[in-house]
């Protein structure tokens, strides 16, 4: 069932939960969400039913990432937040979609004013993510599972996903720094973008090297987080 989100519909809400898909997630306990707002990508629906799932990647519907596609089909609470390039799946009960711009000039000044738009930065991260919470009056956003890391396996291949250049070719090291430092940048001015609509973002994921994730990001201790959001209600 296509349906249309509320723009603030949350705003009385304080914060909300962004679960990446990194390999930090196995020392993250995420039963301590429940109850909470989460925003989820890619193969999150293998470990946890997210709030809202949000897809941009068509090739992750192929039939070599069929194990991804049934653990998906199991989200049954869930609002599928998808690009137009995907085309919406009978057993998506409730999805919204978002047009894919390639505006140049929007991208690097603002968040679409109403979400039936995103602007293509290249990362479910930058294209939904951060822009739904930002549409959704949400002023607050803690990560988890966002290890950004060009050592071990990636956020992607951690959950036994496949893109097509990822199933026919292995990537060099300088493509992989080259892809990350483009993603680096377009993230941390999606950032500036939802700091100047007045919002925070912390990096809550298992860290505890400091070697992982986006520097630019304030780093929070994902169980402290949990105790002081319990604590102050």
């Amino acid at each position: 069932m296509k349906i249309e989100l509320k723009k603030n519909s949350l705003a009385h809400l304080d914060h909300c939960w962004i679960i990446g898909n990194g390999p930090s997630l196995e020392y993250t306990s995420l039963c301590l969400l429940k109850g909470e707002i989460t925003i989820g990508f890619n193969g999150i629906g293998n470990i946890f039913e997210p709030t809202y799932y949000c897809l941009i990647n068509k090739q992750l519907f192929e039939p070599y990432n069929k194990p991804f596609v049934e653990a998906m089909q199991q989200c049954k609470n869930t609002t599928f937040v998808i690009t137009d390039n995907i085309e919406p799946c009978s057993w998506m009960e409730r999805y919204h979609i978002v047009k894919r711009s390639h505006d140049v000039v929007a991208i690097h000044e603002r968040f679409a004013p109403d979400f039936k738009v995103t602007y293509r930065r290249g990362t479910t991260l930058g294209e939904l993510g951060i822009p739904l919470a930002n549409y959704l009056g949400i002023k607050t956003i803690y990560m988890i599972g966002v290890d950004a890391t060009l050592s071990g396996p990636n956020n992607l291949s951690f959950h036994g996903l496949m893109t097509k250049n990822e199933k026919e070719r292995t990537f060099t090291k300088k493509e992989r720094e080259r892809e990350h430092d483009t993603t680096a940048k377009m993230i941390d001015h999606i950032k500036v973008l939802y700091e100047r609509e007045g919002g925070k973002i912390y990096d809550c994921t298992y860290d505890p090297n400091r070697t992982i994730g986006w520097q630019f990001f304030k780093k929070r201790d994902y169980y402290e987080t949990i105790d002081n959001i319990r604590n102050a209600k």
